[in-house]
C-alpha cells in the first residue's frame, strides 16, 4: 500500500476549513453553519448542492448528494452546526451535521444595594 502525506487543512474562512487528500482522492470540507442556516442547507438536496457548489471550494461541481446523518444537540435547539462534507471522486458529496449546544445565557446583572442606588452611576461600584 502506497503511503501518501497526512491531510494538510486550508482555513478558507473563518467557519470553513478544506483538505484534498490528492489527486485521484476525496476531498473533505468542514462547515460551521449556524441553526438558521443549517436548517435551509438540510432543507433539500438541491438546496444543499447550490450552497455548497455556490462556495466554490471543491474540485468539479457535485452530481449528487447525500445526507448521512444529522445528530441535534441534546441540551436544546437553537447551536450551531458542523457540517463536514466527504466529496468523492464521482462527484457525490455526502455530509454528516452536528450540532453544538446553544450558548449559554448571560448570567443576571449585579444587584446594587440602597445605598449604591443612591450614588450617581458614574460612583457606584
Amino acid at each position: 500500500m502506497k503511503p501518501y502525506p497526512p491531510p494538510q487543512w486550508q482555513t478558507l474562512s473563518g467557519t470553513a476549513h478544506k483538505t484534498d487528500l490528492g489527486e485521484g482522492l476525496p476531498e473533505v470540507v468542514i462547515l460551521l453553519l449556524s441553526d438558521q442556516a443549517y436548517k435551509k442547507f438540510v432543507k433539500s438536496k438541491k438546496a444543499a448542492m447550490k450552497f455548497i457548489d455556490g462556495l466554490h471550494i471543491l474540485k468539479q461541481k457535485l452530481i449528487n448528494l447525500i445526507f448521512a446523518d444529522q445528530v441535534p444537540s441534546a441540551i436544546g435547539p437553537g447551536g450551531e452546526w458542523i457540517a463536514i462534507v466527504i466529496h468523492t471522486t464521482r462527484s457525490t458529496a455526502t455530509v454528516v451535521g452536528w450540532q453544538l449546544p446553544p450558548p449559554a445565557p448571560p448570567p443576571p446583572p449585579q444587584k446594587l444595594s440602597q445605598s449604591d442606588l443612591r450614588k450617581p452611576p458614574s460612583k457606584r461600584k
